[in-house]
């Protein structure tokens, strides 16, 4: 939920970027995923160029998809953005996939067979940012359609960091649930040295809608929490807002 205002779009402008993407995207009908603790997650947040979608899903991520599934990794669900509120990573999509292992997840990578794709990947993309986690517990829940998907993040500026945080969830977790947020994954690094999204703090949260997250980031409670606690706490935050979409 690490929030700031610095980035978020004027309202009218957030309403019009809602219409387009419902207008635009495809229905999601409900999908139930689960984690299992034991397991790999990643991140991956694809900023594509212009008009490259569907080349991108299509003739790119089809492909190596069952390179992807051969090292047991396993597609889970694909996210559209709608609204970066903070952050300078920037993507349309993020998708969340499971491993086994690090080190299933590092035999992909090594796989000759994508060798061939990824200059295509680069042609596509503006960026592409991963990273690896893990849970400590199983987690099962359902993805539905118009619900808010928020994926935050952000490293602890100073070792005063986890005190500072505790201020600041205690402040504005009751309001915040007043508002319908649920906690969807807490989420722990993983260490590996590929990966170019290394972040100490991160997870996904859920809001009933975009007006619900907007309203509650407009409280006072929650803008004196970022001022005196959260702020100061962090750096390189990150808080991207998605629609669940269906594959």
């Amino acid at each position: 939920m690490f929030v700031t205002f610095r980035h978020q779009i004027g309202r009218m402008a957030t309403v019009v970027a809602i219409l387009l993407l419902l207008a635009g995207g495809a229905a999601a009908a409900d999908k139930t995923i689960t984690f299992s603790k034991d397991s790999v997650i990643e991140i991956v947040f694809v900023d594509l160029k212009d008009a490259q979608k569907d080349v991108f899903f299509n003739d790119y991520f089809s492909k190596v998809e069952p390179i992807i599934e051969s090292h047991g990794g396993k597609v889970k669900a694909k996210f559209e953005t709608f609204d970066v509120v903070e952050g300078d990573i920037t993507p349309q999509y993020v998708l969340l996939l499971e491993w086994p292992s690090v080190d299933a997840f590092d035999d992909a990578v090594k796989d000759a067979r994508a060798d061939r794709y990824f200059p295509l990947r680069e042609q596509l993309t503006r960026a592409l940012n991963f990273g690896l986690f893990t849970i400590l517990e199983d987690a099962s829940f359902t993805l539905q359609e118009g619900v808010v998907y928020e994926f935050f993040a952000g490293n602890p500026a100073s070792p005063k960091a986890p005190e500072m945080l505790g201020q600041f969830f205690q402040k504005v977790i009751p309001t915040a649930m007043e508002y319908g947020r649920g906690t969807l994954l807490e989420l722990k690094p993983v260490i590996y040295a590929g990966d170019n999204y290394d972040r100490m703090i991160a997870g996904v949260a859920t809001w009933p809608s975009a007006t619900h997250f907007y309203q509650f980031t407009n409280t006072t409670v929650f803008r004196e929490g970022v001022r005196e606690f959260r702020d100061p706490a962090l750096t390189e935050q990150e808080i991207i807002n998605t629609y669940f979409v269906s594959e």
